[in-house]
């Protein structure tokens, strides 16, 4: 790959997901009044989130491709745990419940009273926060051991003893 392409996806995914997130509503419960008034940004964040997601991941495996240590090996292994699941979170929690919201939209006041604590029990389901966990620890891994695999080799250990206690 071209140096002058490689830079591109290292910088404007990372960049472009932080500017976008940054206008990333926040959701408290109870979610269905708290997503409401922004529903159609809040899918279109997490229709775009689909593929940036994916991209950073690529770019934090760019970080160390061509290093042949074991924590330049783990780094790009944890990035590539990243992208699937935490592509897979994004899209379960942030597509997922954005359009739970907009179908409960359309019913009744009665209907929909009846139905917006199964909103909020998805939003707090087992199989969603456990691949939003999974895939921030594979994140952290994949940045930390990237830090320590690009640092010098006389200050490796100390670096990487610092992301060892970050980690932890």
């Amino acid at each position: 790959m071209p140096r002058w392409l490689r830079y591109i996806f290292i910088f404007i995914p990372p960049l472009g997901v932080g500017a976008l997130n940054v206008l990333h509503p926040i959701a408290h419960a109870p979610l269905y009044e708290g997503i409401l008034h922004h529903v159609d940004w809040w899918i279109g964040l997490h229709l775009l989130n689909l593929a940036g997601f994916p991209l950073i991941g690529f770019a934090a495996f760019l970080l160390t491709n061509g290093i042949r240590t074991p924590v330049a090996i783990l780094s790009r292994t944890a990035a590539a745990v990243f992208i699937p699941i935490y592509a897979g979170f994004d899209a379960l929690m942030g597509i997922g419940t954005g359009i739970l919201v907009k179908v409960v939209s359309t019913l009744s006041p009665d209907q929909r009273g009846a139905v917006e604590p199964v909103l909020d029990s998805y939003w707090n389901s087992d199989i969603i926060v456990a691949t939003a966990v999974v895939g921030s620890i594979a994140w952290t891994i994949a940045l930390l051991s990237a830090a320590v695999a690009l640092t010098v080799r006389k200050r490796r250990w100390l670096v990487g003893s610092v992301a060892v206690v970050l980690f932890l």
